[in-house]
């Protein structure tokens, strides 16, 4: 897969989107958070291109951004990532001809955004809807049911109405709308009071919700000494 993502810049975060607030539901100009490590990391990024979140993104970019997130997430949880691109994300031919290179280049729309994106969200909200919920949130998107939604049904966040017309689904998406929907911070260490503990908080999350008979419920119990399956390794040496 070519790397094209040449309208994203990691050292300016001013995502700019100006669709209708039936789509995303974004305030115009959002400030964001840190973003996260692993598009540098990761190569989801060009370090050297000029910022232009209003520029309109096209299939590569969002293939190569959610393959690079998918590798992401499988370093932090204990099993991979239990995602499968793979029925999303058809495979590179092994000779791809000029009309595959062309197909890249198609514009993205919300709709193709949001389902490239969903087993993103169904899995991390898996393991902690607040986990999610707190992305959205240092993202800008602050109040829900207006800039980010819960489904009714499974509790799980999303940065998006499910209930969005198919017709606004079919609009363009913006390089800032890609950033924004990828801005998933997996390696992010808080520990529930800003403190990093050397455990991510998403691996802690899955100690957390691996039985609901044991008395660990929150971040803090997740110690790097500890032994949460009680195997003899520490948690820290088991991450």
């Amino acid at each position: 897969m070519p790397k094209i993502l040449k309208n994203i810049s990691r050292n300016k975060w001013h995502v700019v989107l100006y669709l209708s607030a039936a789509v995303l539901l974004i305030s115009v100009f959002t400030t964001l958070a840190q973003p996260p490590t692993w598009w540098q990391a990761k190569g989801a990024i060009d370090p050297n291109a000029a910022e232009n979140n209003q520029a309109l993104a096209n299939i590569g970019q969002a293939k190569h951004m959610a393959t690079q997130a998918e590798t992401a997430l499988s370093e932090i949880l204990t099993n991979g990532s239990g995602i499968d691109l793979s029925t999303r994300i058809p495979a590179k031919p092994a000779n791809p001809d000029p009309a595959w290179f062309e197909d890249q280049k198609k514009l993205l729309n919300l709709g193709q955004l949001k389902h490239l994106s969903q087993p993103f969200y169904v899995r991390l909200n898996q393991i902690s809807p607040a986990w999610v919920e707190s992305q959205l949130q240092q993202n800008g998107l602050t109040t829900l049911g207006t800039n980010y939604h819960q489904d009714t049904h499974t509790g799980y966040f999303y940065p998006w109405n499910p209930a969005t017309p198919v017709s606004e689904n079919l609009k363009p998406a913006n390089i800032g709308q890609l950033k924004l929907i990828f801005s998933l911070r997996f390696n992010q260490d808080t520990d529930n009071n800003g403190q990093p503990d050397g455990l991510p908080d998403l691996w802690e999350y899955q100690i957390i919700n691996a039985s609901d008979t044991d008395a660990i419920t929150t971040l803090e119990q997740v110690t790097p000494q500890g032994d949460f399956d009680g195997d003899g390794v520490d948690n820290l040496t088991e991450y």
